[in-house]
């Protein structure tokens, strides 16, 4: 048996004419003290060698006080469902590090894209993430290490991702 607790919008679908960066890590949510993005200046510090690319809303904040922005390998753009659907498609890695979520919505849109996740264990990601089969689960708190060791992880076995299955017309 299987529960569903969300699906995509059928509009979800990568964009065929991008080609998928092995190298390249996406976020996607509305920024919040809950997200756990405390560790993404290290993380992306440490890992000059892959792209950063943060989608959502309410960031601005968070940018300015860490000063990410400055790190060349870091970028941030407006969540809609075509940088949604660019971004997802290019990315090779989904990322998140959220230590509370309902979700998240948007690692079900990253597996039906084909991008390998990487989340912690909140939310309904322990439901549909197999550890080393179709993704990593993080512990609810992660270390910078831990996190710097599942993209690695995530990196040298390079998964083939397969939809969820989990659309609202499937539903």
């Amino acid at each position: 048996m299987r529960i569903a607790h969300c699906a995509v919008d059928v509009d979800c679908v990568p964009n065929e004419t991008i080609i998928r960066d092995p190298n390249t890590v996406v976020l996607a949510s509305r920024y919040g003290p809950r997200k756990g993005l405390e560790l993404l200046p290290d993380i992306v510090s440490m890992r000059p060698d892959m792209n950063f690319i943060a989608l959502g809303r309410g960031w601005e904040e968070f940018i300015a006080s860490t000063k990410i922005n400055l790190l060349t390998n870091f970028s941030y753009y407006e969540l809609t469902k075509a940088s949604r659907n660019t971004f997802f498609a290019q990315a090779g890695i989904f990322l998140s590090l959220s230590n509370l979520e309902g979700g998240p919505v948007p690692l079900i849109e990253a597996l039906d894209m084909g991008v390998i996740p990487i989340a912690t264990k909140t939310g309904f990601a322990p439901d549909l993430i197999r550890e080393g089969e179709n993704g990593y689960l993080l512990p609810l708190v992660p270390t910078v290490s831990e996190v710097l060791d599942a993209i690695r992880e995530a990196l040298s076995k390079r998964l083939e991702i397969k939809s969820s299955g989990l659309t609202w017309d499937r539903l």
